[in-house]
């Protein structure tokens, strides 16, 4: 953090005390007024007239009562990559989730799976574990599932022909008829306010999977923090368990505690390139 040094007037210069709250906000994620001059020892309303300073020059973002850094403000991703180029974005990091959150998974469960990359990949990891009953929403990560250790049931409906995932009144309708104890979901974007996707379709079955889960774990990796799309899925609170690769920044980590929402943060340094098999091959074979 910048050295506070007192010039003549017994104040650090401007430019330091700027240059210390830039890097405090930085830290911490986000920051509030009364805490930041609490840290720096200057008045509210110094830090407020420093934070619209720093905004106008984007070096932070304002919001009500503090500051958020620019690297965690919300960013809004208006298009949907690919299935393909989805999977190759931070691939050690969701095999790493997907391992963690396998040890989730009691024998005898039955089990929703979202669509997603991460997802797809946890199943991928999940193929070889018997005596569970699966029932997927993407014709990809049913497929990859036919033949492995424990049945699976393809939900059906119409189907997304880019995601292959199925979605409206016929998929809506047999997940009411199901009760799932976990259910694993992928996302978007993660945030304080909740979960996102990109897609209407898609969305309203997570929502269908959630409703019918005794327990909802999300899978995201650290990429998506901040990160907001087309469609707010549900607020944190309708978490029970996030597993990813890193900690949270601390506003996100704040929102999680507040919304009661367990953290398992994967070992992905433990995860060599060499051993994780690429997409569509089973973590078994």
């Amino acid at each position: 953090m910048a050295t506070l040094t007192a010039g003549e007037a017994g104040r650090p210069p401007v430019s330091l005390r700027r240059r210390a709250l830039i890097e405090l906000i930085e830290r911490h994620g986000a920051l509030k007024v009364t805490d930041l001059a609490e840290r720096l020892r200057v008045s509210t309303m110094t830090i407020r007239r420093d934070l619209a300073h720093l905004a106008a020059g984007r070096q932070v973002l304002r919001d009500h009562g503090g500051a958020t850094a620019i690297a965690l403000a919300p960013r809004l991703d208006p298009e949907e990559p690919t299935f393909e180029v989805r999977c190759r974005s931070n691939a050690a990091a969701k095999f790493a989730i997907a391992r963690a959150a396998a040890v989730l998974v009691k024998p005898g469960e039955t089990i929703g799976l979202d669509t997603g990359s991460t997802t797809h990949r946890f199943a991928e990891v999940l193929r070889s574990q018997p005596g569970l009953r699966i029932f997927a929403s993407n014709l990809r990560t049913a497929t990859m599932l036919a033949g492995g250790a424990s049945p699976v049931y393809a939900l059906g409906g119409l189907i997304r022909p880019q995601e292959l995932s199925a979605h409206g009144p016929v998929t809506s309708g047999q997940l009411a008829t199901l009760w799932l104890d976990v259910v694993f979901i992928g996302v978007s974007g993660l945030s304080e306010h909740g979960l996102f996707d990109y897609s209407l379709e898609d969305s309203e079955i997570k929502r269908a999977f959630i409703q019918r889960a005794e327990r909802v774990v999300v899978l995201c990796d650290a990429e998506k923090f901040g990160r907001r799309s087309l469609t707010l899925v549900a607020p944190l609170e309708r978490i029970d368990v996030l597993v990813t690769d890193r900690v949270p920044p601390d506003a996100l980590a704040a929102a999680l505690q507040r919304g009661g929402v367990r953290v398992i943060v994967a070992a992905s340094e433990a995860v060599s390139a060499a051993g994780m098999p690429p997409f569509g091959v089973s973590a078994a074979t």
